[in-house]
This record gives C-alpha cells, structure tokens and sequence, in this order.
C-alpha cells in the first residue's frame, strides 16, 4: 500500500477543526495508511484534537507517522493534549 495525504484544508475547505465530529469524521473516512496534513490549518480546538488523538489511536496509528505539516501553535497544543492523555505525540 503506498499512503495517499488528505490535505485537511482543501478537503474540508477550512482553516478551524472544532468538534469532536469532525475529528472523527477525519480519521474514520481515512485509509490505514493515509497521512493527515494539517497545512493552513489555523485552529483547533482541545476537543477535536482529543478526539483526532482517541480515533488515531483506535485504529493503532503512530501520530508521528500519520501528521504532518502541524503549525508550531497546533504542535503545542497536540502536545498538551497527549500529554493529559498520556498519549506519544512528538509534534
């Protein structure tokens, strides 16, 4: 299988991810080996990123293989996400 990258912006053709719902959307319409790019995306809030963290880790993927493109203000906020979850995220 070769991983195929889901441009979250252009998918869903926004810069802020909020729900819950939408992270689950995300991720479940996602292949096993899909990459998620997070390019121009300019907001999230602690819930999507909770539940992005849960359905990623469901489907025992590596968020360090699966992510891409975090800008350094999503990076810290997937890192204080995982760190309440206890979750290994190296954004």
């Amino acid at each position: 299988m070769s991983n195929h990258t889901i441009q979250i912006k252009e998918v869903y053709q926004t810069s802020h991810l909020a729900t819950r719902e939408a992270a689950k959307e995300i991720v479940q319409q996602a292949d096993s080996d899909d990459v998620f790019d997070f390019a121009g995306i300019q907001f999230t809030s602690s819930s999507f990123v909770d539940e992005f963290l849960t359905q990623i880790e469901d489907r025992n993927l590596d968020f360090n293989n699966v992510v891409t493109n975090l800008n350094p203000d999503l990076a810290r906020l997937f890192q204080a996400v995982a760190k309440r979850r206890r979750s290994p995220v190296r954004a």
